[in-house]
């Protein structure tokens, strides 16, 4: 469906947000999303891409009650889960974003993004065998995934094992000299 400049005001305000938000102008995108939230009120996609520009722009209370919103419409809205989950990991809230985590990756099993912040997640925990899992089933998901072989060095430095953690990092830096 291809709504133009005459097409309803709701999908319009919400396809011009996206638009700048993939532009990274994420302060101007809290305009636009903000009137597709009012004039689309159940419409999950649309809270789900206000939480992103609230939470690009660095306002994470907002970006938080954007994403639970989403979620309350549509719990199965996974980018949501996803996005809230990047939200409680970049604030430590460990618990909160291996939760998260866990419901993206339960039901995108070959997403290779939802592994490897489940891992970071579990990592940052020191919960290093379940970390260790996370990140080789993103390196199944993805065999040369350097973020991945990376984490696995990290897991073997936590556990002391600098020999292993030092052939990861090396496979790692094979794959991505730079």
């Amino acid at each position: 469906v291809f709504v133009t400049a005459c097409g309803p005001p709701g999908p319009r305000a919400l396809l011009a947000g996206r638009r700048l938000l993939d532009a990274g102008q994420a302060d101007s995108a809290l305009a636009e999303l903000k009137t597709a939230t009012r004039l689309l009120p159940t419409n999950a996609a649309a809270w789900n891409y206000l939480g992103l520009a609230y939470h690009r722009s660095g306002q994470w209370t907002n970006a938080a009650e954007a994403y639970s919103h989403a979620l309350r419409l549509d719990r199965d809205l996974l980018e949501a889960r996803f996005n809230l989950g990047c939200l409680w990991l970049e604030q430590d809230k460990l618990d909160a974003a291996k939760s998260e985590f866990t419901a993206y990756t339960l039901r995108r099993g070959n997403a290779v993004e939802g592994w490897l912040k489940l891992g970071a997640a579990q990592l940052r925990g020191r919960e290093t065998s379940n970390a260790e899992k996370s990140f080789r089933e993103a390196l199944r998901v993805e065999a040369n995934n350097v973020e991945a072989l990376n984490g696995i060095g990290l897991v073997q430095l936590q556990r002391n094992r600098p020999r292993d953690a030092a052939e990861s990092f090396t496979e790692a830096l094979k794959l991505q000299p730079d």
